[in-house]
């Protein structure tokens, strides 16, 4: 059985297909068979990011599909074919979000900084919440995600606010900075530690790599 990974946030904006793609790429090169779902019924970035990546033959292949609506079952049955499901969700709440958290054997949630991202939290936390009342103890990451370098004080205020929430999930001490290289690597198909040495940035690879031996810890 495959580990499910599902990227949530009831808020758009806060690079939940960066992380999926990223995530994808590296389990990927570590030499799995990686599926990645995009349920985003609008902006199927990640989908997008797939079909890139496999129209220019970029090896590893990932797998991809779309799915919307109640897809719990339907995530479940991928996990039997496949190392690693990765879902990137869209930014709200509703049956995709929901039934991908249920599934998930891990959930990584980017948020960024600022008084909006603060709000989303609350709507994350009854998710959270309301999974642990089912039984599921499924751990929860908190990513601070695409922040601009010019908000270092911002970071250092929101890692703070997160981890005073750690009753609802652990806080990931590194934050990842808006970088032109994972940009970039989106824009190509690419994952980020892919880019060619002309493009490439070793502290964006180190940031998104820190993200990924956490959340796979014991899975790869």
């Amino acid at each position: 059985m495959g580990v499910i990974v599902a990227v949530v946030n009831g808020k758009g904006g806060v690079g939940k297909s960066t992380i999926s793609t990223n995530l994808a790429a590296r389990h990927a090169c570590s030499g799995f068979n990686v599926k990645l779902i995009d349920t985003d019924p609008v902006n199927k970035s990640a989908d997008t990011w797939v079909q890139t990546r496999a129209e220019s033959g970029i090896e590893p292949s990932i797998a991809r599909a779309h799915l919307s609506g109640k897809i719990y079952k339907d995530l479940v049955a991928e996990a039997k074919l496949w190392d690693a499901v990765i879902v990137d969700c869209p930014g709200d709440d509703g049956l995709e979000t929901r039934g991908a958290a249920s599934a998930a054997d891990v959930i990584v949630m980017p948020v960024t900084t600022g008084q909006f991202d603060t709000w989303s939290l609350g709507t994350m936390g009854k998710l959270i919440t309301q999974l642990r009342a089912e039984g599921k103890d499924t751990p929860v990451l908190a990513v601070l995600n695409k922040v601009p370098a010019s908000c270092t004080r911002e970071a250092a205020e929101s890692i703070a606010m997160l981890s005073e929430m750690k009753d609802l999930f652990d806080v990931h001490t590194q934050v990842i900075w808006d970088r032109v290289a994972v940009r970039t690597a989106a824009r190509v198909g690419l994952g980020v530690h892919e880019l060619p040495r002309s493009t490439a940035d070793d502290k964006a690879t180190a940031e998104m790599a820190s993200i990924y031996a956490e959340v796979f810890h014991g899975y790869a």
